[in-house]
């Protein structure tokens, strides 16, 4: 159940996200992530977030089904708990999405985008900066998050025994 609800909860948030950054930045799907420029672009972008958040739901839930386990000395911990546990990496990639989004916006160096700052036109330049450096927080953030969640399990799982 935990796995479902992390794959759908994952689709949902990478669908919103690329829906969003498409608008800010298209050079970024374009030049970025290899999309076709056109009027494709946005659904393009949308399947691309969609998958993406599918294999990162699905990873988070694995990760916390195998930790949330019941040993053999213990009960298998209530759902709801366990639920609450998994939304960690979510809170944790927001806010590193936002963090890097608004880096991106202001004092990060264009110079970290490398290549991409020659494909890209100098008007574009500073929203494709951010739309990277949101998608870098997401990625830290729920790397991040992942690993909060199973200090949390272990915590809660210890307190139970």
């Amino acid at each position: 159940m935990i796995l479902i609800g992390c794959a759908l909860l994952g689709a949902g948030c990478g669908t919103l996200i690329d829906v969003l950054h498409v608008r800010l930045s298209p050079d970024y799907f374009v030049h970025g992530k290899g999309l076709a420029p056109g009027p494709g672009l946005h659904a393009a972008a949308a399947t691309l977030g969609a998958r993406a958040g599918t294999g990162a739901g699905v990873l988070v839930g694995v990760v916390l089904t195998y930790c949330a386990r019941p040993a053999r000395e213990r009960a298998p911990l209530p759902l709801t708990r366990v639920a609450r546990i998994a939304l960690q990496p979510l809170a944790y990639a927001a806010c590193g999405g936002l963090l890097g989004l608004a880096l991106g916006f202001g004092p990060m160096p264009v110079r970290w985008i490398g290549g991409y700052a020659t494909r890209v036109d100098a008007a574009s330049r500073s929203a494709f900066l951010a739309v990277w450096a949101a998608h870098l927080g997401l990625y830290l953030g729920l790397g991040l998050g992942t690993l909060r969640a199973l200090a949390s399990l272990r915590r809660v799982q210890r307190s139970t025994i």
